[in-house]
């Protein structure tokens, strides 16, 4: 059934409801059938695709800052909508960041990384509380990523 949903999209779906929506088909199918559909070819070939799609996505629509900003940290797709205003800035940040990272700009894309970081801290304080209870002092969240690419950019500009 997985198969079908794919195969009989809509025509009028834009190209990121149709990832989103494969990506949400993909993790029912997962969670429905458990191992044996995760370990099965077609979810090695629909997972490939998905990651293939979406960074070809981000490529071809750089200033999709959300979307590219949510990719970078790892969040799945059909789960963008769902999240507050607030982690969707980080995401914003984070998407414009590697826009200006990406064309060069390494200078221009730290102050980005840094507004992220702080916006991390602050709408995330009380699960970074929580993290540094359970595990110690450290970056938890979306701040290790942030701090790498502004190493990259500062590694970059020297």
């Amino acid at each position: 059934m997985g198969f079908l949903k794919k195969i009989l999209k809509p025509k009028n779906i834009s190209e990121l409801d149709q990832l989103k929506q494969t990506g949400k088909s993909h993790e029912e199918e997962i969670i429905s059938q458990g191992e044996k559909y995760y370990w099965s070819e077609e979810s090695k070939i629909t997972g490939k695709k998905l990651y293939r799609d979406t960074k070809e996505y981000v490529k071809n629509n750089p200033q999709d800052y959300l979307t590219a900003g949510a990719n970078f940290h790892k969040i799945q797709l059909h789960y963008i909508d769902d999240f507050p205003d607030e982690e969707k800035e980080i995401f914003i940040l984070s998407g414009k960041g590697l826009e200006q990272e990406n064309m060069g700009k390494y200078q221009e894309a730290i102050p980005f990384y840094k507004q992220a970081i702080d916006l991390t801290n602050s709408f995330c304080a009380e699960d970074i509380g929580e993290l540094i209870k359970i595990k110690g002092p450290g970056d938890y969240l979306y701040v290790p990523a942030l701090k790498r690419r502004i190493r990259v950019c500062e590694k970059k500009i020297k």
